[in-house]
């Protein structure tokens, strides 16, 4: 199988991502949410992350605490028992 690499991602603005996966060409930008619930204000520094990367194939991700799985601004939000659902 194709190789991962995993970072943590910060800018020198402060905005950081838990966890930036590489996997072959994708990338994945992984915030890790102990909430029981994703408000849109969390999303904030995933979605910055996603548009400094300039990269096509990257795809965020949340990772919580909750029951459901939903996707909010292009971001898939998943319950933490879901996540060997990943695609990595």
């Amino acid at each position: 199988g194709r190789r991962l690499s995993m970072y943590f991602w910060r800018t020198h603005g402060g905005q950081e991502v838990n966890f930036l996966v590489e996997h072959g060409t994708e990338v994945h930008a992984i915030e890790v949410k102990s909430g029981m619930t994703v408000r849109p204000a969390m999303l904030t520094s995933l979605k910055n992350t996603m548009a400094l990367w300039k990269n096509d194939d990257i795809q965020g991700w949340v990772i919580y605490g909750g029951k459901t799985r939903e996707n909010l601004h292009d971001i898939t939000v998943v319950p933490w028992r879901e996540i060997g659902s990943l695609p990595m």
